[in-house]
């Protein structure tokens, strides 16, 4: 376990130690704190023969700044990397506009999804603070994807810019008869509605089966994100909860080799 990849997402640090030459283990260490608890993790990698350390930040600055300076209590000498996305990486294209520009945990998860699903299209709903729905084809190319509040960030939005909603507390009912259950539902409507209409546009990319192969030319969808179970059940398609994709994604990059680091 010579390698510690971790994601630093909007609200939490998640990480995982492991053998890159022998990838995720059911005995690899792991963990996950809050951001305010970033100080615990000096302990928890003291005991771990770290040699590489590959970050996915999305968080503000001194997120990254804890973390390195967790790291620089538990370990010594430890190479670190923090990730950039790029025009292309560990067979994923980048058709962002501006491809440094993408969100390093977007674009991890994509180069992790590719891993996972091979020539299949693919569509990766990350639903923690904000969701983000991203489309990736067959062939490896990221064509775009589309940013909303996520579950929280509506409720919040909804109680706080409004005289008579609550923050509501409700549960989900296809039509609610109660205003907190109204908020509720209305949130899953909008979560859940957003992944469907991206995933049939998905569905649009591979249409010939003389060009694509036949496991292409329909998406198959990805769930991840502390949200994802409670938008899984209101999907009208099956879709999979893929937990860890962003670190699936640091783990293909790191097997890459130092060419593709970017140091913070």
């Amino acid at each position: 376990m010579d390698t510690v990849l971790i994601d630093i997402g909007n609200s939490r640090t998640k990480w995982r130690a492991v053998d890159v030459r022998n990838g995720f283990t059911s005995d690899d260490p792991q963990g996950a704190v809050a951001h305010g608890d970033t100080a615990e993790l000096g302990q928890a990698w003291r005991a771990l023969p770290i040699k590489t350390v590959w970050i996915a930040n999305v968080a503000h600055a001194q997120a990254l700044a804890s973390v390195r300076d967790a790291l620089e209590e538990g370990q010594r000498g430890v190479e670190i990397a923090v990730l950039v996305a790029r025009t292309e990486q560990a067979g994923v294209t980048n058709c962002y506009s501006e491809p440094e520009r993408l969100g390093a945990d977007r674009w991890a998860a994509l180069i992790g999804a590719h891993a996972l699903y091979p020539e299949q299209n693919v569509v990766i709903a990350s639903l923690g603070t904000a969701t983000t729905i991203d489309v990736l084809c067959a062939d490896g190319r990221f064509t775009g994807g589309v940013i909303l509040p996520g579950i929280r960030l509506m409720r919040n939005a909804l109680a706080r810019n409004t005289a008579g909603l609550p923050l509501a507390r409700g549960h989900y009912a296809p039509l609610a008869r109660n205003t907190d259950d109204a908020i509720a539902s209305g949130i899953v409507h909008a979560q859940a509605g957003a992944i469907e209409r991206v995933f049939g546009q998905a569905g649009l990319l591979a249409r010939d089966p003389q060009v694509t192969p036949p496991s292409a030319t329909r998406a198959i969808c990805l769930l991840t994100g502390g949200d994802a179970p409670a938008i899984q059940p209101h999907l009208p398609f099956f879709a999979l909860l893929a937990d860890n994709l962003v670190l699936r994604g640091l783990l293909e990059v790191a097997r890459e080799g130092s060419p593709a680091k970017v140091q913070p």
